[in-house]
């Protein structure tokens, strides 16, 4: 049950496309590093949380023209060349399932296998569409995972992908609360005075803000062991 637990957390998720698309998104513009012209962001929370089901029976219903299509797609995916369809082909992330797996997801309680989602940051970089949508997984009985997928916009439709910058913003992303994290994309601090530092910190002379420095200045309050920070950010529900 622990190796199903295991890969059912890398090849997940799902969502009710039609209200996501309807929703209004919050954010401000974010210089991204080696980005095109500082592109505008999107950042938003789903509220109230969303339970994303499993809503594929077959590969040709897929089309991955949203991420959370993307996702769904994930989470349904039953043989290999259907997870393969949904992952970049240069992102490194390909793995061969066994069959066990495939069986696994066919006979999953799509009631009780669920993601909840709750929040999404979408931006530009390098050029590209990307998207990155946190998310507590729930497996049956057993206690929700914490995570986050990377999904990169190619040609009309979203893969899932991987990058060293996504890693580590996607990381911070999984570990900070989700209205901490809009208060600093939208710099509404509400009086919270970690927050006034932190926006100090990280904006750029053009008064945007950096995503790069504030992913770097949040890997800082780990290697530097600033607790405090830490547990006043922190996700509870993360790692």
């Amino acid at each position: 049950m622990h190796k199903k637990i295991q890969i059912l957390c890398i090849f997940i998720l799902v969502f009710s496309i039609t209200r996501a698309q309807n929703n209004d998104f919050k954010g401000s513009r974010i210089i991204l590093a080696n980005n095109s012209g500082g592109a505008e962001s999107k950042f938003f929370i789903y509220n109230p949380v969303f339970k994303a089901k499993a809503i594929y029976t077959d590969l040709s219903q897929v089309t991955n023209e949203y991420p959370e299509q993307l996702l769904s797609s994930t989470l349904s995916a039953s043989a290999q060349e259907w997870a393969n369809f949904n992952i970049l082909q240069t992102s490194g992330l390909q793995e061969k399932m066994d069959q066990k797996h495939f069986e696994s997801v066919k006979s999953m309680d799509r009631e009780k296998t669920y993601m909840e989602l709750i929040c999404k940051f979408q931006f530009q970089y390098e050029g590209s569409d990307m998207a990155i949508i946190k998310f507590l997984f729930h497996i049956e009985e057993k206690d929700s995972v914490c995570g986050a997928y990377v999904m990169q916009k190619i040609n009309g439709r979203w893969y899932k992908t991987a990058t060293p910058f996504t890693n580590d913003l996607s990381v911070m992303i999984i570990r900070m609360k989700a209205d901490k994290l809009e208060q600093i994309l939208t710099e509404k601090p509400d009086k919270d005075s970690y927050i006034v530092d932190l926006l100090n910190k990280i904006k750029e002379p053009n008064g945007s803000i950096s995503i790069l420095k504030l992913v770097n200045e949040f890997k800082s309050w780990y290697t530097n062991n600033h607790q405090d920070k830490i547990a006043h950010f922190k996700d509870p529900k993360s790692w």
